[in-house]
């Protein structure tokens, strides 16, 4: 009797562990369609398509939406939106503890050099372009 109920709860763990692993790779499945799908879901209803970043913890789901400050201007319910699109094409990760956040996206800052750096010396060793500089006497 005693080696009937060490195996009965035995496999009663592993059932619950299979759950477990079950539940989270399903989660884990319909994290990956949602960063897929997410980014056309909004080009397809605000008209832009944000850059998504999603992360996936134990419990919780974070999403990181970065758009241009007009749109956020212009559509200051996109948080709802996102709640609402994954409450109805994804129900594992509905009853997560969900976090959208959206962010300005950064204005495509560029490096600028003058033609005068282009043609500047490349030291081989270090590969840093040399500056000369003018030396001036006291």
């Amino acid at each position: 009797m005693k080696k009937f109920l060490r195996n009965l709860i035995v496999l009663g763990f592993f059932a619950v562990g299979g759950y477990c692993l079950y539940r989270f790779f399903s989660r884990l499945k319909q994290t990956i369609k949602l960063d897929k799908s997410l980014p056309l879901f909004l080009k397809n209803t605000i008209g832009e398509e944000p850059s998504v970043q999603i992360n996936l913890q134990f419990r919780s789901l974070a999403i990181i939406l970065k758009l241009t400050a007009e749109t956020i201007e212009r559509e200051p319910d996109v948080e709802e939106l996102v709640r609402e699109y994954i409450a109805d094409f994804y129900p594992a990760l509905a009853n997560m503890n969900l976090s959208v956040c959206v962010e300005k996206k950064d204005e495509g800052k560029e490096l600028k050099l003058d033609p005068e750096d282009e043609e500047a010396e490349v030291d081989v060793e270090t590969g840093i372009p040399e500056v000369e500089t003018e030396e001036t006497e006291a």
